[in-house]
């Protein structure tokens, strides 16, 4: 029996992007642990960023809105805002860049 064929490192990561979009919008602010759910997801696009492969690191968006370097994005990771609904969207517009 042949074994399954590998994921290609481009259809992973943007499907690890589509999911945490999905996340990130389907995440209402009176959920329970709310604030521990949204470190989570900022832990795993951090991780999405820092092992980002299979395409070229995107310039532009699919708005046509120019995309920061992978090393600027990691900057902003490490210094969203305090205030947990502005957290929120700060990674909701990070994630819609990088699709």
């Amino acid at each position: 029996m042949p074994l399954p064929a590998t994921p290609s490192p481009t259809l992973t990561t943007a499907a690890m992007l589509r999911l945490l979009r999905q996340e990130l919008l389907q995440l209402p602010a009176h959920t329970p642990y709310w604030e521990a759910r949204l470190r989570r997801l900022t832990d795993q696009l951090t991780f999405v960023v820092q092992t980002w492969s299979g395409i070229p690191w995107p310039t532009h968006s699919r708005q046509g809105d120019e995309v920061p370097s992978a090393a600027h994005v990691l900057t902003l990771l490490a210094h969203l805002p305090a205030e947990p609904a502005a957290r929120q969207r700060t990674l909701l517009v990070l994630v819609l860049l990088l699709l």
